[in-house]
């Protein structure tokens, strides 16, 4: 398993957009139109205007309890 994605920390004038792409289900709406973004080095998506982004890969996924 490698899943890759990202983190984008965006201010506060970021909310009511980020609010929503939190809400909505990627597998039924494309969201990539909702910013302007960049695909990193390891293919995650970036946010351009993002205060900081960080690319991440999943390695393992485990249950826990």
């Amino acid at each position: 398993m490698a899943k890759k994605l990202s983190v984008n920390v965006v201010d506060k004038s970021w909310l009511k957009g980020a609010d929503r792409m939190g809400t909505i289900s990627g597998n039924k709406t494309d969201k990539s139109e909702a910013f302007k973004w960049t695909m990193g080095e390891n293919g995650a998506p970036l946010i351009d205007d993002a205060k900081v982004s960080i690319e991440c890969e999943v390695g393992d996924c485990g249950r826990m309890g």
